[in-house]
């Protein structure tokens, strides 16, 4: 008696742990049958950020040139001014060129001596966004080039000589 009631509490038991599993039935008689299959991707992998950015830039020399003429008047002592003044450049680029794998934005600008404070510059592109270098394409690399103009009167010396400073900022 005792192994009846063992033997019932234990198919009890069993029955009553047994989890039911659901299938697709499929009835094949001749042919086949197709199965989907699923995936999905996880990436776990990290990537650290690198920076790397090429600046060139040109010689940076420039010209402050006067034309025209002055004519000495000798009844009040004063000249009749009829010349104009011009800045040019020779090399007054600057290229930036990204190779990071992150977005960077670069910043142009310029600082004159403190004895020339009448000396300003400018650039055509005083800041723009670079976006990131793209896997395999490193001569596509995102780039710009800018231009510093020069305003403002100098009277320096005929030689060239150092009259401000352009800093360039990559964030």
């Amino acid at each position: 008696m005792k192994r009846i009631i063992s033997f019932t509490l234990a198919l009890a038991s069993a029955l009553a742990l047994a989890a039911p599993a659901m299938a697709e039935e499929a009835t094949i008689g001749q042919g086949s049958q197709n199965i989907e299959v699923y995936a999905k991707y996880e990436d776990g992998s990290t990537t650290g950020t690198v920076y790397s950015v090429d600046i060139s830039w040109g010689d940076m020399q420039f010209t402050y040139a006067k034309s025209g003429s002055r004519t000495w008047d000798p009844s009040d002592h004063t000249y009749d001014d009829s010349t104009t003044s011009a800045w040019t450049a020779d090399g007054n680029t600057i290229t930036v060129t990204n190779h990071s794998n992150a977005d960077v934005t670069a910043s142009f600008s310029f600082a004159p001596l403190s004895n020339l404070p009448d000396l300003q510059g400018s650039f055509s592109i005083p800041t723009q966004a670079l976006a990131a270098g793209v896997e395999n394409d490193y001569v596509g690399a995102d780039s710009l080039t800018t231009a510093l103009t020069l305003s403002g009167d100098y009277t320096g010396s005929g030689e060239f000589v150092q009259v401000g400073t352009v800093t360039v900022t990559i964030q």
